[in-house]
């Protein structure tokens, strides 16, 4: 997924990488849910079972990674410096648009997708029921849906052309409360202000983690992102902080739980060279490259190709079979479109919220 805000000549390697293993595990929780959720699949895979039964099952559980996401989101976002009111609205609006117009452009090649193969996992109820990939794509759309579609996911969490949309509003938010913060401590001259803005931080994360868990999660990787920037491991009152984090930790959302591993291994991987040199490989830096892409297109593929798939297969090679070759299939195709999306709608959203971002802000250059 394409969290933004990355400064173009600073390059965050493995976090690229990072995204690359999330946005895997995000396709994977997700085709394998067809299998979990379904009330009647036969003949059942015993080994996934016993997966989906132990402590390992989080590898294929989507809705914890989706949260390495959202707590490197808030880290990158925190990096950007605020220092007017006009910056500040430059900067809530580039956000906005960073994500509105590759959510306008993906619409775009799902409506094609629409029009062309039709979303057929209603149609799997026959083979199994899932109510968690039949309960989708269960309406006409048009073009008007494409064309309102930033303002309906980022402002309205109204996402029927694509589901896993759905978190999109809450990182938008979360981005914006971030530079709120940004703007109001970079007007404080004081040695301390490093201390009272974490101190904030935890407060506010201790006040939305049950209520608004993607907002805290974000505002977990900004705290990850000034416990970095500002050396503190040998104060006292950051320790003090940690002991009240290790005794709230026991009671918080397992999700929330999951955020502050995720922020700590966000500052491990560069202090570990075989983590870093891992996930700021080629192979993690390609999937990274086309996070975005792979969130976007895995679950209309899956709901349309991918349902198709199976429902005029299942009956000759058997439902096991055609569910087993149906990941691959989906995957490679996820891949390729995600590719070409890289490399010619995420570009133009880029070079146009840079031109945008240089306007508003009075950075452009003449």
């Amino acid at each position: 997924m394409n969290t933004g805000s990355i400064q173009e000549r600073h390059i965050y390697h493995h976090l690229n990488g990072l995204k690359g293993l999330a946005c895997l595990l995000v396709f994977i929780g997700h085709y394998l849910g067809i299998y979990r959720y379904a009330q009647s699949f036969n003949p059942a895979f015993r080994g996934l079972d016993a997966v989906s039964s132990s402590p390992f099952s989080i590898f294929i559980d989507e809705g914890y990674w989706l949260y390495l996401f959202f707590v490197v989101s808030g880290y990158l976002v925190s990096k950007s410096r605020i220092g007017s009111v006009r910056v500040l609205l430059a900067k809530i609006i580039n956000r906005f648009l960073r994500l509105g117009l590759p959510i306008l452009f993906s619409y775009m090649i799902i409506f094609v997708i629409y029009k062309t193969l039709g979303f057929h996992n209603g149609a799997t109820a026959g083979l199994f029921e899932c109510p968690f990939l039949q309960a989708f794509y269960d309406m006409d759309y048009s073009v008007k849906d494409v064309l309102m579609s930033p303002v309906d996911v980022l402002l309205f969490e109204k996402c029927t052309m694509n589901h896993p949309y759905w978190v999109l509003k809450m990182m938008f938010i979360s981005s914006v409360l971030i530079y709120l913060i940004n703007y109001v401590f970079s007007k404080i001259k004081s040695p301390k202000k490093g201390m009272a803005e974490q101190l904030l931080l935890i407060i506010i994360i201790l006040a939305t983690c049950f209520t608004y868990p993607i907002i805290a999660a974000g505002l977990i990787g900004m705290l990850a992102s000034r416990s970095e920037e500002n050396g503190v491991r040998g104060q006292s009152w950051y320790a003090a902080s940690l002991i009240i984090l290790a005794l709230a930790i026991c009671v918080l959302p397992v999700k929330i739980i999951a955020a502050f591993s995720f922020a700590v291994l966000i500052l491990l991987i560069p202090n570990v060279k075989a983590l870093n040199s891992f996930f700021s490989g080629k192979i993690c830096k390609f999937f990274g490259d086309i996070s975005w892409g792979i969130y976007s297109f895995h679950w209309p593929l899956i709901c349309s190709v991918g349902s198709l798939w199976l429902i005029t297969t299942a009956a000759q090679i058997g439902l096991r079979k055609a569910y087993v070759i149906g990941l691959p299939l989906v995957f490679v195709l996820t891949v390729l479109i995600s590719w070409g999306f890289r490399h010619t709608f995420e570009k133009l959203s880029a070079f146009i919220t840079k031109k945008i971002y240089g306007v508003l802000s009075g950075t452009a250059k003449h």
